[in-house]
């Protein structure tokens, strides 16, 4: 800011690639690169609010049993969830021969929760359960056991606090 617009834009030039971008990003006379990257937004916005139309993202959660891990996700076996509804960030406890996966389970319109699915070792899977809901956004469940019992840490980054539950 002391030594100016020019003395900025010189040394950002001499440091980094923006001369290559120079006339699509830096203010003023409007140009043939200021008008192309306009058109390639306004595109990108409208095949962006198209896809949300006509597709629905959903996440999945996927896993392999087998003593060798797979190098193609093909192999996997996939854990779909409703429609319109989204599995993500799993953490697995396996105890007693049983997989416990905890899961944030999220739609569009909620904010995530804790759910748990639990799954023998044949792959046969119970139906999710909601074990953990908060008036904010709960995601990444951690969970350990310490002396006995089972501990749950959710990510709470919104509300600048660290949670543990006791199972």
């Amino acid at each position: 800011q002391e030594h100016g617009q020019q003395a900025f834009l010189q040394r950002a030039s001499e440091q980094s690639d923006l001369r290559r971008y120079k006339d699509d990003v830096l203010p003023g006379t409007p140009s043939q690169g200021t008008t192309r990257l306009l058109v390639r937004q306004l595109l990108k916005c409208a095949r962006a609010a198209v896809q949300k139309l006509i597709f629905s993202r959903q996440w999945i959660l996927m896993f392999d049993l087998r003593d060798s891990l797979s190098v193609s996700v093909r192999e996997f076996k996939r854990l779909v969830p409703p429609k319109h509804h989204s599995w993500a960030d799993p953490h697995v406890i396996l105890r007693h021969g049983f997989y416990y996966i905890f899961f944030e389970e999220f739609t569009r319109s909620t904010k995530g929760h804790i759910s748990l699915i639990v799954m023998d070792e044949a792959g046969n899977c119970s139906e999710p359960e909601r074990v953990l809901e908060r008036p904010y956004h709960l995601s990444y469940p951690f969970v350990f056991e310490w002396h006995g019992d089972y501990y749950l840490i959710p990510e709470t980054r919104a509300e600048k606090r660290i949670e543990v539950y006791r199972s």
